[in-house]
C-alpha cells in the first residue's frame, strides 16, 4: 500500500464518509485474509466514543464500512483518556492492553479517530503495530508527524484556516473592532490557542483579540456578556463533550 495523503478543508459529513470508505475499501483490496475469517478493525479514540464531533464521524465511518462491505468485520473500539486528565500517565496502560488483546488476533487495518489519537499510534507504532495498515482521520494536517508516516500509513486529513474565520466576520461585519476567541484550558486547546495566535496576529491592526482560555465556563459567559459594542466571538474550545475539536 503506497502512502497518500488527502487534503481537505472543512467538509460536510457526507463527502469525508465517502473518502474514509474508499480509502477502506482500497486497504481491503491489499489484505488477504484466510477463508471465513472476519476482517478486523481497531478504531482508536481521541478522548472518547461520546464526544462531538469525532463521535460522529466514528459512527458514520463504521456504519458505512458494516452496509457496504460484503465480508464479515469485527470491530474493536479503544480510547485515549490522557486529554481528559491532561496528563500521559494512561499511555502505557493503553499500549500493554493494546498488545496483550492482539497478540493472538491479526488486525487488518487500525484507525485512529483525531489528532491525540493518531498522535499516540505514530508515537506506538513500532512496537505495537509495525506492519499493520493504519489510517488516521478526524485530525489537522498540522497534528500528523510526516516524518513518521510509512508505506502501510494514510492520512484523511483536513485544513483548519483559523485566520479565513475571523477575514470572514471582518467581510461580514467590517466595523467588528473586538473578536473574543473562546477556548479552553486543555494540552489540545493550549496548542490551538497557540496556532490560533500566530495566525491572527497579522490581524491585530485591523481588530483587538481578547481570549478566554484560562476562564472556567461561567466566567467566559460573563465575559462574553460585557464584550464592548462591535464585537464578535469566535469559539474555537476543544477537548469537551458537545465542543468542537480540531
Amino acid at each position: 500500500m503506497n502512502r497518500r495523503l488527502y487534503r481537505h478543508r472543512r467538509s460536510n459529513t457526507a463527502s469525508r464518509r465517502r473518502v474514509l470508505f474508499g480509502v477502506v475499501m482500497l486497504f481491503f483490496a491489499a489484505i488477504t485474509t484466510a477463508m471465513g475469517e472476519p476482517r478486523r478493525i481497531l478504531v482508536l479514540h481521541s478522548v472518547g466514543r461520546d464526544f462531538s464531533p469525532w463521535a460522529e464521524l466514528a459512527r458514520s465511518f463504521r456504519a458505512e464500512v458494516d452496509q457496504q462491505s460484503s465480508e464479515p468485520i469485527d470491530f474493536y473500539e479503544a480510547s485515549l483518556s490522557s486529554e481528559r486528565l491532561g496528563a500521559n500517565k494512561d499511555e502505557g496502560a493503553l499500549s500493554n492492553y493494546l498488545q496483550a488483546l492482539f497478540a493472538e488476533r491479526r488486525l487488518d487495518l487500525v484507525v485512529s479517530i483525531g489528532a491525540p489519537a493518531a498522535t499516540f499510534l505514530q508515537s506506538n507504532r513500532p512496537t505495537l503495530f509495525p506492519s499493520i495498515p493504519m489510517l488516521l482521520t478526524g485530525v489537522e494536517q498540522r497534528r500528523v508527524s510526516f516524518g513518521k508516516l510509512t508505506a502501510n500509513d494514510t492520512v484523511v486529513a483536513f485544513s483548519n484556516d483559523i485566520a479565513g474565520v475571523v477575514k470572514n466576520i471582518l467581510s461580514v461585519l467590517p466595523d467588528t473592532r473586538t473578536v473574543a476567541v473562546v477556548v479552553g484550558n486543555s494540552p489540545l486547546e493550549n496548542y490551538w490557542m497557540q496556532q490560533a495566535q500566530e495566525a491572527l496576529a497579522p490581524l491585530a491592526n485591523r481588530v483587538a483579540f481578547t481570549w478566554f482560555n484560562d476562564l472556567p465556563f461561567e466566567q467566559m459567559l460573563k465575559r462574553a456578556a460585557e464584550l464592548p459594542p462591535k464585537s464578535a466571538i469566535f469559539s474555537h474550545a476543544v477537548g469537551r463533550r458537545g465542543r468542537s475539536f480540531t
